[in-house]
């Protein structure tokens, strides 16, 4: 059985490695973001860049899709509000 020192360790290398996710993350869809200005101001673009483009696309939406959508309370809901707390 591990010990919780050694849990501890664990947890703090899968923390790292979902940082290192989440920065790869946002640098992605920033160069989706400057790509898709680049075509905006340069008017007609080759196939080669359009499917560079459309292949940056996807991906971003892929690891877009593999992480819920955080929920947001609306107006005059606690975040706690409605869940079991198993009590």
């Amino acid at each position: 059985m591990a010990t919780q020192k050694e849990v501890a360790a664990q947890l703090d290398q899968v923390t790292a490695q979902l940082q290192k996710v989440g920065n790869e993350s946002a640098l992605t869809l920033q160069k989706v973001n400057d790509l898709e200005a680049v075509i905006a101001q340069g008017g007609e673009v080759g196939p080669e860049l359009q499917a560079s483009f459309q292949a940056l696309k996807e991906q971003a939406q892929k690891v877009d899709d593999l992480v819920p959508d955080a929920e947001t309370p609306t107006d005059g809901e606690d975040e706690g509000e409605g869940e079991n707390t198993g009590a």
